[in-house]
C-alpha cells in the first residue's frame, strides 16, 4: 500500500471516527436537553389541568357557600317550606347551576332536600345512596357542618368521581347557629372533561380509581383537590404524556388525571441533531478532500518522484546517481540524505572488493582459531584424566590411612582390650599403663578420622568460618615442612556464600599443592580480599624451580583446575610466573 493510500485511509478512519464521536455526544448533551424541555413543557401543561380542576372546584365552593348562607335557605331549614322548593331547587336550576345532585338537611341530619338531575337529558334521577351515606348524621361531612365549617373536594363514587361543596346552612351574614347542611356536587362526566379541554386548550382525561371510604377522616387540605407528583411518560415517538394521582376529601387516591401532548419538542431536536451531523459530516468530508489534494502537491508527488529516482538507481550495478533536491523541508532533507547514502553505497561496493581478500585472510584465521579449539579440547581431556588420577590418588590415601593407621590402631585396641578381658576375669585390675597406652591409640584414631574428613570437605568452614579454615589449612600446610605461611584478610569474610567460600577454600587447596611440588619454595603469602561485589583471592610463593615432563604436566593440570573453579562463578583468574621472583595466582570470583 503506498503512502498515499494509507493517509486516504487515515483521514477517512479519523473523520468516522470524530462523526461518531460527535454523534456520541450530541445524544449525550442535545437529546437529554430536548428531552428535559418536554418534560416541563408536558409538566405545565398537566399543573394547567389541575389548575383548571380546582378553578371548577372553587366555583363550586363558592356558589354552594352563596346558597348556604342566605336567609331564605336559613328559613327553609326551619320550616321546610315547599314553596322554597318549588321556586328555588327546580330541574332548571340544577341545569342553570350546572349542578347534578343537591342535598339539604337540617341540624338534626334529616334529609329536607335531596335531588338529582341528568344534564345531558334535563330529566330528574335517582340520588346516589353511596352519596348519601358521607352526608347522613355522624358522618366527617355532616360534623364538620356542625361545627360550622364545611368541605370541599373530590368524592370516589361508584357512578364515577365527583367535585363537591358542604357548606352549614347559616343566616346571609354568616350568622348562626347552624341549621343544617347544604351540598353540592357535579359529576366529573365526559362533559366536564371537554370543558377542562377547552380552557385548557389540551387533550386529557380524567379516571376514577377506587370508591371512597366512608369512615375516612376529612385531610386537613380537603378544601382544595390534592395531588402527586406528576409523572411523565412517553407514549412513543409521537406522544407523550403527564399523569397526576388527585387524592379525594379524606386524602386517599381518588382520581388520575391524564395530559397528552405531541412530542413536537422531541421531534425538532431529532432534526436538529440530524442536521448538525449533516453539516458536520459534510464539514469534515470538505476539510478532508482539501488536506488530501494538499498534502498530495506538496508531499505524496514528491515522494513518488523520490521513490522513482532510487529504483532506478538502485538497478545499476555500482549504485552511481544522485537523486534531484528541490525545496526546503524534511523531504529535500531526505534527498540530501539519500545521496550522501548513495555516495556511501558506492564507495562501500568499493570497499567490498577490497574485502575479499580480507575474507580469506580472516578464513585463514578461522583455521588456526579451529586448531586451537583442538588444543584446548585436547588439554581439556589431559585435565579431565588427571581429575580422575587425582580422585583415584586420594582414594588410595584414604584406604591407605585406613588401612595402616585405623586398621593398625583396631588391632592394637583389640589386643589391649583381649588383656583387659583377662584381668577382669582374674578379678584384677588392668594396669594403669596398659589403659594409657589405649587411651594414646583413642586419640591417633581420632585425629587420623578428623585429618581424613578434613581431606574430604572441610567442616571447619561451617563449624569456624572461611578465614579461620583458610588459616588452620595454612598452618597444616606449614607443619613438616621449612615453609613459611602468612595471612592477610581485608573486608568481612563472614557475609560470603557458603559454596562461594568452598570454592576459595578449593582455590587455596589447589594452589598451595601447586607450591608443594617446587622443592624451592620456602614462603607462601595468602591475601584475602572481600568487596561488595567480589571475593579476591590472591597466593603467592617464592620458587624458582624449573619443571619438565610430568611435573610440568601436574603443575600445568593443577592451575588448569583453578580456572575452572572460577569460571563456574563467571569470574576470573590470573597465573604469573616469574622467573627467580615464584608463581603468583589471583582469583576473583562475584558475590
Amino acid at each position: 500500500m503506498t503512502v498515499r493510500a494509507k493517509a486516504v485511509a487515515l483521514v477517512t478512519g479519523l473523520v468516522c471516527v470524530g462523526l461518531v464521536a460527535v454523534h456520541l455526544l450530541a445524544h449525550i448533551v442535545l437529546i437529554p436537553t430536548y428531552a428535559s424541555l418536554e418534560s416541563r413543557f408536558v409538566r405545565a401543561d398537566a399543573e394547567q389541568a389541575l389548575r383548571a380542576l380546582d378553578v371548577r372546584l372553587s366555583m363550586l365552593d363558592a356558589t354552594c357557600h352563596d346558597w348556604a348562607s342566605w336567609d331564605y335557605m336559613y328559613e327553609f331549614a326551619a320550616t321546610r317550606s315547599p314553596d322554597f322548593v318549588a321556586a328555588n331547587l327546580v330541574d332548571t336550576s340544577f341545569e342553570t347551576l350546572e349542578l347534578h345532585v343537591i342535598v339539604v338537611l337540617d341540624a338534626s341530619g334529616d334529609t329536607l332536600f335531596a335531588g338529582a338531575v341528568d344534564l345531558e337529558t334535563g330529566e330528574a334521577v335517582e340520588v346516589p345512596n353511596d352519596l348519601m351515606a358521607h352526608v347522613t348524621a355522624g358522618s366527617s361531612l355532616f360534623d364538620e357542618a356542625a361545627a360550622g365549617s364545611g368541605a370541599a373536594g373530590v368524592l370516589s363514587l361508584s357512578q364515577g368521581a365527583m367535585l363537591f361543596s358542604s357548606r352549614p346552612i347559616l343566616t346571609t351574614g354568616d350568622g348562626g347557629p347552624s341549621r343544617g347542611l347544604l351540598l353540592m356536587a357535579r359529576f366529573l362526566d365526559a362533559q366536564m372533561t371537554d370543558e377542562v379541554c377547552i380552557v385548557t386548550g389540551m387533550p386529557l382525561s380524567i379516571s376514577a380509581l377506587h370508591v371512597s371510604s366512608l369512615d375516612g377522616a376529612i385531610a386537613p387540605s380537603a378544601d382544595a383537590a390534592g395531588y402527586s407528583d406528576i409523572v411523565v411518560t412517553p407514549r412513543g415517538a409521537d406522544l407523550i404524556e403527564g399523569s397526576a394521582i388527585v387524592a379525594d376529601v379524606y386524602g386517599e387516591p381518588a382520581l388520575q388525571v391524564t395530559v397528552s401532548r405531541a412530542r413536537d419538542i422531541y421531534a425538532e431536536g431529532q432534526n436538529t441533531l440530524s442536521f448538525f451531523l449533516a453539516i458536520m459530516a459534510l464539514s469534515g468530508l470538505l476539510l478532508a478532500v482539501m488536506a488530501l489534494v494538499l498534502a498530495d502537491r506538496t508531499v505524496f508527488r514528491r515522494l513518488s518522484r523520490l521513490a522513482s529516482e532510487v529504483r532506478a538507481i538502485g538497478e545499476q550495478p555500482d549504485f552511481r546517481g544522485t537523486v534531484s533536491v528541490s525545496g526546503d523541508d524534511e523531504i529535500s532533507f531526505l534527498a540530501g540524505t539519500i545521496n550522501d547514502t548513495l555516495a556511501a553505497l558506492a564507495e562501500t561496493h568499493q570497499q567490498l572488493r577490497h574485502s575479499h581478500v580480507e575474507l580469506e585472510a580472516t578464513t585463514i584465521d578461522l583455521r588456526r582459531a579451529q586448531q586451537d579449539l583442538g588444543s584446548t579440547a585436547n588439554r581439556l581431556k589431559r585435565l579431565t584424566r588427571h581429575l580422575q588420577s587425582m580422585r583415584e590418588d586420594e582414594r588410595a590415601v584414604v584406604a591407605t590411612e585406613i588401612h595402616d593407621q585405623v586398621g593398625q590402631g583396631l588391632a592394637a585396641l583389640k589386643m589391649d582390650l583381649s588383656a583387659v578381658e583377662k584381668s577382669v576375669l582374674k578379678g584384677q585390675l588392668p594396669a594403669t599403663g596398659l589403659l594409657q597406652q589405649m587411651s594414646g591409640v583413642l586419640n591417633e584414631l581420632t585425629d587420623t578420622v578428623r585429618r581424613l574428613s578434613t581431606g574430604l570437605h572441610p567442616n571447619m568452614l561451617e563449624d569456624l568460618g572461611l578465614a579461620e579454615a583458610i588459616e588452620w589449612h595454612l598452618g597444616e600446610f606449614g607443619k613438616g615442612k621449612a615453609v613459611r605461611t602468612s595471612l592477610r584478610i581485608q573486608g568481612e569474610v563472614g557475609g560470603v556464600e557458603a559454596s562461594r567460600a568452598l570454592t576459595l577454600f578449593r582455590i587455596l587447596q589447589e594452589a598451595l599443592l601447586v607450591s608443594s611440588e617446587d622443592p624451592s619454595v620456602t614462603e607462601v603469602t595468602v591475601t584475602l580480599t572481600i568487596e561488595s561485589r567480589y571475593a579476591l583471592l590472591a597466593i603467592q610463593d617464592n620458587g624458582v624451580a624449573v619443571f619438565e615432563g610430568d611435573a610440568l604436566s601436574r603443575r600445568e593440570m593443577g592451575l588448569g583446575l583453578i580456572r575452572e573453579r572460577v569460571d563456574v562463578y563467571g569470574g576470573g583468574v590470573t597465573i604469573s610466573t616469574t622467573p627467580g621472583a615464584g608463581t603468583t595466582v589471583v582469583a576473583q570470583i562475584p558475590l
